[in-house]
């Protein structure tokens, strides 16, 4: 079996990811990400914990122009349709 390992992101310049459908667990690990949930936004810290996106909500998310981001994006439930 495999075994899921932090995707380390960084971000030079501000960034955003078309809206999706399906439940994730976003966790902040460095810097802070901007996700935008059924239109309203929130910002997101390694403070926070995980922020749950359910399924079916339409969401967004983003970087800050010049701050570094490091993030883990949990897919549930788990599989490889997102591997690398």
């Amino acid at each position: 079996m495999l075994e899921a390992k932090p995707l380390r992101l960084h971000v030079l310049r501000g960034s955003a990811d078309p809206a999706k459908y399906h439940d994730e667990i976003i966790t902040v690990h460095e810097g802070r990400l901007r996700i935008t949930l059924e239109n309203k936004e929130h910002i997101v810290t390694a403070d926070d914990g995980g922020f749950l996106i359910p399924r079916w909500h339409k969401h967004s998310m983003g970087g800050f122009k010049g701050e570094k981001l490091v993030v883990r994006e949990e897919t549930i439930p788990g599989g490889m349709f997102k591997a690398l």
